[in-house]
């Protein structure tokens, strides 16, 4: 069975099939985030990259960063918050799946006043995927858990931690030297006072190299 490994760092999906010959990629990545209490979705927007170390070893980065509008689902204006993703992972891929360890950074900004915070902490990474029979066409499942919050939100009085996991799945399309990737994506904080989650349609247009 010809895997398809996908990296995919809760946020990064950089698909590399067992038919390319590209060991590393660069991708344009897009999340359509709705939030908890958070009337609109945003648009979270970036890039990831995957880079081959060896013939199983690799290293993966991403940035995403978008802004949510200051509505809740009551209707009641809050200020817009600005929002940082980061991540990066260094995966070992086997057989059938593929492992990290790695870090990710979270930054919330809210507009107009001086406030913000940081999310930081070390993570754990999983993924698997296939191609579907002799096709280009694929399939990926893969998540993270950041298992740490280092940042600074418990310091300012938000009775919490935010450690989150990442969980992302969908099809894949690869087309040397060019792959796409579109799926859904949810981000869940585990120690938060209230329900804190975000969820939507992710997708990767890539290049391979």
């Amino acid at each position: 069975m010809k895997l398809v490994k996908c990296i995919m760092i809760a946020s990064i999906v950089v698909c590399l099939t067992g038919k390319t010959t590209f060991a590393s990629s660069i991708a344009a990545k897009a999340w359509y985030a709705e939030a908890t209490d958070i009337k609109d979705p945003a648009l979270l927007y970036g890039l990831t990259g995957s880079l081959s170390l060896s013939e199983n070893l690799w290293i993966s980065a991403m940035f995403l960063t978008g802004t949510y509008d200051g509505e809740n689902d009551a209707g009641l204006p809050i200020l817009d918050v600005d929002t940082t993703d980061a991540e990066v992972v260094l995966g070992y891929s086997f057989e059938y799946i593929d492992i990290g360890i790695g870090g990710r950074v979270s930054q919330w900004k809210w507009q107009n006043i001086d406030d913000d915070f940081l999310i930081f902490g070390p993570m754990v990474y999983a993924g698997l995927g296939d191609s579907i029979g002799d096709t280009p066409i694929g399939w990926y499942l893969g998540g993270s858990y950041m298992f740490k919050d280092f940042g600074d939100a418990y310091d300012k009085d938000w009775d919490a931690t935010y450690e989150h996991y990442n969980i992302e799945g969908g099809i894949s399309l690869a087309l040397d030297p060019l792959s796409a990737t579109i799926g859904y994506r949810i981000k869940e904080y585990t120690d938060s006072e209230v329900d804190l989650d975000f969820k939507g349609v992710a997708a990767t247009l890539g290049f391979g190299f």
